[in-house]
């Protein structure tokens, strides 16, 4: 099952190998994220750890956090 690290839950995000209270307190507390590598380039969490879960965790922006674009017509 594929956890999404921008929304999934402190519990959810625990099931991954490698993650325990420590970091899953860390992923949620660094939210939000636009890329899973964010998760390593933040030092959220080691790049070992993040070798072992990365094809196990998807990220996609909520829709609330996402920048709105204005363009200026010329």
């Amino acid at each position: 099952m594929m956890i999404n690290i921008n929304s999934g839950t402190f519990d959810q995000l625990k099931t991954r190998v490698g993650i325990g209270d420590t970091y899953a307190k860390r992923i949620v507390e660094g939210r939000p994220y636009q890329r899973t590598d964010e998760l390593v380039t933040k030092n959220v969490i080691p790049q070992i750890t993040y070798d072992k879960i990365k094809d196990q965790i998807i990220t996609r922006a909520k829709e609330g956090n996402r920048q709105k674009i204005r363009t200026r017509r010329i």
